[in-house]
C-alpha cells in the first residue's frame, strides 16, 4: 500500500470508530455489533503497528486511549464528612 492509501485508511478507521463510540456512549444507539466494532478496532491497531510513522502519532486512537480525561486524578473518592455505618445492635 502506498503512504497516501495507508494514511487515508487510518483516518477513515479512526473517524468510523469515533462515530461508533459517540453513538454507543452518548446517544445509546449503537449501529454495529460488538464483534463488528472489535474487528474495526483490531484493524486499526494492526495498521498503526505495521506503519508507525504514517500520520500524526497524536491522532493514534488505538494506542493512546485513556480511561479518564488528562489531568484527572485517580484514586478513591474524597468525602467531606465521615460516612458512618448503621449501628444495628
Amino acid at each position: 500500500m502506498a503512504h497516501a492509501e495507508i494514511l487515508a485508511k487510518l483516518i477513515a478507521l479512526r473517524n468510523e470508530i469515533r462515530r461508533h463510540d459517540y453513538l454507543y456512549y452518548v446517544k445509546d444507539r449503537p449501529e454495529v455489533s460488538d464483534s463488528q466494532y472489535d474487528r474495526l478496532f483490531r484493524e486499526l491497531v494492526e495498521l498503526e503497528q505495521a506503519y508507525p510513522g504514517v500520520g500524526d502519532a497524536r491522532l493514534s486512537l488505538a494506542t493512546s486511549r485513556r480511561a479518564t480525561a488528562p489531568g484527572v486524578a485517580q484514586g478513591p473518592p474524597r468525602t467531606a464528612d465521615a460516612q458512618l455505618g448503621l449501628d444495628c445492635r
